[in-house]
C-alpha cells in the first residue's frame, strides 16, 4: 500500500535555556489520517533538520526507510521514544544518537510512501 508520510519537526520553548545544554526530543507521536500518517517529532528548541528516503534491500531483509536527523539533539538513553505502530505505512519507530551532536528518527515503513515534510 502507497500513500503519503508528513513528518513534522514541533518545536517547543524552554524558559530557561543553558547554550551548553543540547536540545531534547520531548516526543514522537504518530497518527493514522485515512490516506496519510502524519508523525510529529517534538524537540526542545529550535534546531536544524533534514530528511531522506532509503529503500528496501530484500537481501538483508530490510524495510523501506524514512529518516530525520535533528541537529544539535541529544537521545536520552533512559528516555522511551522507540515505538511499535500499528498503521498501513508504518511499522515502528526508531531513534538513536546519529552521531555526537545529530539525532536521528528512523520510521520503518510497510511501502514505499512519498513523504511531505
Amino acid at each position: 500500500m502507497s500513500g503519503t508520510l508528513a513528518a513534522f519537526v514541533l518545536v517547543g520553548s524552554l524558559a530557561v535555556a543553558s547554550v551548553a545544554a543540547a536540545a531534547a526530543i520531548k516526543g514522537i507521536r504518530p497518527t493514522n489520517e485515512g490516506a496519510s500518517t502524519r508523525v510529529v517529532i517534538e524537540v526542545t528548541e529550535t534546531t536544524p533538520y533534514r530528511w531522506g528516503l532509503v529503500p528496501a534491500d530484500p537481501q538483508k531483509g530490510l524495510p523501506p526507510r524514512f529518516f530525520v536527523d535533528i541537529d544539535g539533539v541529544r537521545v536520552d538513553p533512559k528516555q522511551k521514544l522507540d515505538l511499535t505502530v500499528s498503521d498501513p505505512r508504518l511499522r515502528q519507530i526508531r531513534t538513536g544518537q546519529n552521531t555526537l551532536g545529530r539525532a536521528r528518527v528512523v520510521m520503518d515503513l510497510t511501502s514505499p510512501v512519498t513523504p511531505t515534510v
